[in-house]
C-alpha cells in the first residue's frame, strides 16, 4: 500500500519535475553559473554543491552506525510487541521494520524510555 501510494501521480508529476530542473539549469547558466546548484551554493558557507555533498557524506558515515544501532533497537521494541499480537496469529513479518513502525516505535521510545510525553509538549508549541 505504501509503494503505491508513493507512485501515486508519478506519471502526471514527473514530467512537470523534469521541467522544472532544465529550467532550473536554463536560469542558472544564464546567469554564469555552472549549475543550479552552483547559483544555490554561492551566497552560503558551504559555497560549492560539491562541498555540500563532501560535508553530507561525512555526516552519513559518522551518524550511520548510531542510526542502525537505533533502528535495531526499534526493530527488538517490534519483535516483543510481536510475540503478544494478533500480528503473530497472522504470521506477519516481525524481521524488519516498516515505514510506519519506525514513527509509531520512536515515539513508544520516547514516551516509555526518555519520559517524552509528545502529546503535553503540543500544549507548549502550538501550529
Amino acid at each position: 500500500v505504501n509503494e503505491a501510494l508513493s507512485k501515486n501521480c508519478q506519471d502526471e508529476n514527473t514530467p512537470r519535475f523534469l521541467e522544472v530542473l532544465k529550467l532550473r539549469h536554463e536560469c542558472a547558466t544564464l546567469l554564469g553559473y555552472q549549475s543550479h546548484g552552483h547559483y544555490m551554493c554561492e551566497t552560503k558557507m558551504v559555497e560549492t554543491p560539491e562541498k555540500a555533498e563532501e560535508f553530507l557524506l561525512e555526516l552519513l558515515e559518522v551518524y550511520r552506525p548510531k542510526c542502525l544501532e537505533e533502528l535495531d533497537l526499534l526493530l527488538d521494541m517490534k519483535r516483543k510487541d510481536f510475540v503478544d499480537s494478533a500480528a503473530n496469529a497472522k504470521n506477519e513479518d516481525d524481521s524488519k521494520l516498516d515505514p510506519w513502525d519506525v514513527s509509531y516505535y520512536t515515539q513508544l521510545y520516547k514516551s516509555k524510555y526518555a519520559g517524552v510525553d509528545e502529546a503535553a509538549l503540543r500544549e507548549f508549541f502550538p501550529l
